[in-house]
């Protein structure tokens, strides 16, 4: 399943990328969404690279909800091609069913008037037989309902 959705930031291209690759926003954004911790770390860093990797702690989710009882780390490495303005990013974690989802995407910024077009794009496959179109279709409700809420966050730091 592919989701791709295109938003528009009143910011230079430039502003955008310095945002959306900021440790601190980054923090911020997914302190939001209720982590536990947050750590970033450069994997490597260059004039025209930038990898790095985010690792959350967060509650366990299930078909049932949120079980605060036990907790699970989410792995994110996220690696910027500076020059192109474009990112791919993979997920992984440490939960009962990683294995059998994938789940990776990316980001385009691409200068428009006097702003940014930013597209945002995540692919899901979750392999679990019976529940998994179920799993993947409740993963694209989330991110169709979080990338406004970033591109907000990310608006707002785009103009400091």
């Amino acid at each position: 399943m592919k989701v791709e959705k295109t938003f528009y930031i009143e910011a230079a291209p430039e502003k955008v990328l310095a945002a959306m690759t900021s440790p601190a926003l980054l923090e911020e954004d997914h302190k939001s969404r209720k982590c536990l911790s947050f750590d970033l770390t450069d994997l490597n860093k260059t004039a025209s690279e930038h990898k790095y990797q985010i690792v959350t702690t967060e509650y366990t989710r299930g078909l049932g909800g949120i079980d605060k009882d036990k907790t699970e780390k989410h792995t994110v490495v996220h690696n910027w091609n500076l020059g192109a303005k474009q990112s791919k990013w993979v997920w992984s974690s440490d939960n009962e069913v990683s294995n059998k989802a994938q789940i990776s995407g990316g980001t385009g910024l691409k200068a428009k008037g006097a702003g940014t077009e930013v597209t945002m794009m995540v692919e899901i496959e979750v392999k679990i037989p019976m529940v998994g179109k179920m799993i993947a279709g409740k993963l694209k409700e989330g991110f169709e309902k979080g990338w406004p809420q970033y591109i907000e966050r990310v608006t707002a730091w785009s103009k400091k």
